[in-house]
């Protein structure tokens, strides 16, 4: 049996300033700074505003962040105020980035969402409004999206979504979102019409205007 991967998280990726420094140059950004991160590890630049994502290959394999990108970059063309992935000067969306600590990472760059971070708890009646017709508008725009094949992601009915709810100790909360899956796959307008956003939590999108990352993993202002 082959030795399970080791998954490297932000808290285990180093990057030094040689990195910091070769990774502005590559985005065409005079200084980044690390700002945080959990999944990624997430940089930023202040003229202009612009968030760096840095993920090790071990948590996402290179077509999927372009995957990802390519997604977000469809829903910022088709008027859904999300944060706009930006080229590197090379003309690439998502680049390959070698650590001086030998680590290999996927690397894109994005413009940063204003606003500030707010608790879920101060939300008023109008921002979850708000935070709905957002997600409406991404669902339906995402409704056009037709990637390539080599950028096409699983479909939320894919059974690759099922292995964190299935990890769970509580059984009953395991058949209450199984039997929730099913009745949304029946439904009569059919899966693909239904608005399905398994990680919509307020932290998804918590910022208060302008826009909202896209893709997983904690950060700030742009997406982690």
């Amino acid at each position: 049996m082959a030795e399970p991967v080791e998954l490297i998280r932000a808290d285990r990726l180093w990057l030094d300033e040689a990195d910091l420094e070769r990774l502005a140059a590559r985005f065409g950004l005079d200084r980044l700074e690390r700002l945080g991160g959990f999944e990624n590890v997430i940089l930023a630049s202040v003229d202009p505003p612009r968030i760096v994502r840095v993920t090790h290959t071990s948590r996402r394999r290179l077509e999927a962040i372009e995957a990802e990108v390519a997604f977000m970059d469809h829903l910022a063309s088709n008027g859904v105020p999300v944060v706009r992935p930006i080229a590197s000067i090379d003309g690439h969306l998502v680049e390959t980035h070698a650590t001086e600590a030998g680590d290999t990472t996927s690397v894109y760059c994005m413009t940063k969402a204003p606003g500030t971070t707010r608790e879920p708890a101060g939300w008023s009646d109008r921002d979850i409004i708000t935070y709905g017709d957002l997600l409406g508008r991404a669902h339906v725009a995402a409704s056009t999206f037709e990637p390539d094949d080599q950028l096409r992601r699983p479909a939320w009915t894919d059974p690759f979504f099922d292995s964190g709810i299935e990890a769970l100790d509580d059984r009953e909360v395991v058949e209450v979102f199984q039997e929730a899956r099913i009745r949304a796959i029946d439904h009569p307008v059919g899966g693909d019409g239904l608005l399905i956003h398994q990680d919509a939590h307020m932290r998804s999108e918590e910022r208060r205007v302008g826009g909202v990352g896209w893709g997983g993993g904690g950060g700030g202002g742009g997406g982690g």
